[in-house]
């Protein structure tokens, strides 16, 4: 009974095998895709990146380094304000800061086929103190000289290089 177990467990082996002597890999039209995307646009993608914007009661400021080692710097900045009545006039209160993080992590381009179309995604993954990961996901729309677009940021546009925040 053994003898006939070790038998079926041989030929069962042989027929689950590789068909060579080297293992190969599945190429699938998304990995096609991202060899493409990575190959157009990340020599491109790497660098310094930032915006700001601000209105009377509101101030977001966002810069990234991208490096060509796919580590990433990034740095949000965010104040608010109010307008409060004082004697009957409308006053702004002192800018209070909301957030003011610098974190590290990696970054990657990549495409993924949803629904028959394959969509190019960045993904900007951040490291914490305690080794945990988390990863903003966006669509990568285009980067060139000038601007990075894509939907991970808080803005959709970057500009290329790195201003202080005015605040």
């Amino acid at each position: 009974m053994v003898k006939i177990f070790f038998i079926f467990l041989i030929a069962a082996i042989s027929l689950c095998s590789c068909d060579g002597a080297e293992p190969h890999l599945i190429i699938t039209e998304a990995n096609k895709a991202t060899k493409e995307l990575n190959e157009k646009y990340f020599d491109i993608t790497c660098g310094e990146w930032y915006n700001e914007v601000s209105d009377s009661t509101g101030k977001i400021y966002e810069y990234i380094y991208l490096g060509k080692d796919r580590k990433n710097v990034h740095i949000t900045k965010i104040a608010t304000r109010e307008i409060v009545k004082i004697n009957g006039k409308d006053t702004y209160t002192d800018w209070r800061i909301l957030k003011n993080d610098t974190t590290k992590g990696d970054w990657k381009l990549y495409c993924i086929e949803e629904n028959g179309n394959l969509t190019p995604y960045i993904e900007i993954e951040i490291y914490y103190g305690n080794n945990c990961a988390n990863g903003r996901i966006g669509h990568f729309y285009h980067a060139d000289a000038n601007e990075l677009h894509a939907d991970v940021f808080y803005f959709d546009k970057m500009k290329r290089g790195k201003a202080e925040p005015s605040f």
